[in-house]
């Protein structure tokens, strides 16, 4: 998993997209708030967990704005643009399901953090958001997963986008 700088041929589109839906995710609620200690207390499920959707989606991959914002990463698809509510989570899983480089785009509005095991250290590491933007990639095989999870405090919202490594 590695940090990336953050592109304004990225975020443009992004924020004209929740300016747009505004109404929408600000009904957003987890079902049953979570917080920070009982979610770093569940530990790596024994079997692949391929996703467990937590948020809930705010937009198309067909929406102008999304494929604005695909087109500038030079991805070839898009895998999600949702928001999370105050408290809320995603569980560990690995995505293996859809290999390829992966891309997200998260703005944060609280404290939230990206949670993952190693693949090269197996150790459980913790990348906290910064507060608004905060891009990463990170590569899904189907040799290799990346088991990881997500926790928020505020409101996240997450953009996915994958693409194939060039040396497919």
């Amino acid at each position: 998993m590695k940090r990336l700088d953050i592109s304004k041929s990225v975020t443009s589109p992004l924020e004209s997209l929740l300016a747009g839906t505004r109404s929408q995710w600000l009904r957003v609620a987890p079902p049953r708030p979570v917080s920070y200690e009982l979610f770093s207390s569940w530990g790596i499920p024994k079997q692949n967990i391929v996703s467990i959707p937590t948020g809930t989606q705010i937009a198309e991959s067909t929406d102008p704005y999304i494929v604005q914002a695909k087109n500038a990463l030079g991805s070839d698809d898009v895998t999600n643009a949702m928001v999370y509510g105050p408290m809320s989570c995603m569980y560990w899983h690995t995505n293996s399901d859809l290999i390829g480089i992966r891309t997200y785009y998260t703005l944060s509005l609280d404290k939230s953090v990206f949670r993952y095991k190693d693949v090269d250290t197996g150790e459980i590491k913790e990348d906290w958001d910064d507060y608004g933007w905060t891009a990463r990639e990170f590569e899904i095989t189907e040799t290799n997963p990346l088991w990881h999870s997500v926790w928020t405090a505020g409101r996240r919202f997450s953009f996915g986008f994958t693409r194939q490594p060039t040396s497919l």
